[in-house]
């Protein structure tokens, strides 16, 4: 039969080596995680230069977002869309919603 004092110093010693465990686990997760200059550069070798930035989701999950920035003139966002597209005819409108909006005829 154990005595009160040991039962004491062992249910101090677990609740301290949890509460350890529990206090260093974000810190080894935010260490984990790689800098955005870091997923760029993946995102980048994966599918091309036309990549423009990385998010990552509550989840983890890495999105890399393709296509002229936010910042990008009309001409810019014209020449995306006929690269990517590869229309006959092609407008170019902003949306009110401040989004670029490619409309296009393909080739037949």
């Amino acid at each position: 039969m154990r005595t009160i004092g040991t039962s004491i110093l062992a249910t101090t010693l677990a609740g301290m080596i949890s509460l350890l465990a529990v206090t260093s686990m974000p810190v080894t997760a935010e260490a984990a995680r790689p800098s955005n200059k870091q997923l760029l550069a993946a995102c980048r070798a994966k599918y091309g230069k036309d990549v423009t930035s990385v998010s990552v989701k509550k989840n983890g999950q890495v999105v890399c977002q393709q296509g002229p920035g936010p910042q990008a003139t009309r001409q810019e966002i014209f020449e995306y869309c006929r690269r990517t597209l590869g229309a006959t005819t092609l407008t170019v409108r902003k949306k009110a919603n401040g989004k670029w909006e490619c409309r296009y005829y393909g080739r037949y």
